[in-house]
């Protein structure tokens, strides 16, 4: 009879502004169930391990995930390179970084990364979301936050509960935890990566991802009408002393559908659009 082996892996979300005393000397529990810890990430991430993604992440970025020394664990089995094992994990590290913003807000810019424990004990990491250039929007009172022990087992308690409410709770509040983290930014974040990972376009200068606007100043005259909505939309996401209020979202939502909708019209797809 045939077997199937299975290769241990984790998803990571790195912490990096945590207080200086966070004892992890051994890993500490956040759903034990899940098996998800927060642990002491020495020897875990590399500067190596970034060598192959030199094209999509900065000098810069990948020395300021190397340096966190502590993060959100969740250890798993696959069989595959990526299927339901990996989407599962980093959905469910998703959820409990969304739960620990709320606990605690902090500047932080979350990103999951994905690597498997090869033979010889090494790390070898198969995937990452790029993390955002731009950093949460948060009240001001919280800017210096760090994450503290006492967050942590805050987060043991009420993550489990926060999960449950994520899934099955009322249609408004499981959308408001699925897009809390993710948000417009991420989506947008994702839209330009793909446009420069397939060579469409360019980074900017400095070897950054290029703004919603500049991306699409690239493609019409900066007069045009879809220019502007991207400019509009960036204003309005940006919010105003780091807040944004529900008055900017909905300009921000509606400058949005209005380029989706300008968009698919040009490629001859807007009666189909679903």
């Amino acid at each position: 009879m045939e077997t199937t082996s299975t290769t241990r892996k984790a998803t990571i979300v790195p912490l990096l502004q945590v207080q200086w005393d966070l004892d992890v000397a051994r890993p500490v529990p956040i759903i034990e169930s899940k098996r998800v810890f927060l642990e002491d990430l020495s020897g875990m991430l590399k500067a190596d391990n970034f060598d192959l993604w030199k094209e999509y992440l900065s000098e810069s970025q990948r020395k300021q995930v190397v340096s966190a020394k502590v993060g959100i664990v969740h250890r798993f089995e696959s069989s595959s390179h990526i299927g339901k094992e990996e989407h599962e994990s980093k959905s469910l590290l998703e959820q409990i970084s969304a739960c620990l913003q709320i606990l605690r807000p902090t500047r932080s810019r979350f990103q999951t990364i994905q690597l498997k424990f090869l033979s010889d004990s090494s790390t070898d990491i198969f995937r990452f979301s790029h993390p955002q250039e731009t950093l949460p929007n948060i009240p001001q009172s919280d800017i210096l936050n760090t994450i503290r022990a006492i967050d942590i087992e805050r987060l043991h308690t009420i993550s489990p509960r926060f999960l449950k409410l994520a899934e099955n709770g009322p249609e408004n509040v499981v959308r408001a935890a699925r897009y809390f983290l993710i948000g417009y930014s991420e989506i947008v974040d994702n839209f330009i990566s793909s446009l420069v990972t397939s060579r469409i376009i360019k980074h900017s200068k400095k070897n950054r991802l290029p703004t919603f606007s500049e991306v699409f100043s690239r493609f019409f005259d900066e007069e045009d009408e879809i220019v502007e909505l991207a400019k509009s939309f960036e204003d309005n996401i940006e919010g105003y002393m780091e807040w944004i209020g529900p008055d900017e979202l909905r300009v921000a939502r509606d400058c949005f559908e209005e380029i989706r909708s300008r968009v698919l019209e040009l490629l001859g797809e807007g009666s189909n659009a679903k």
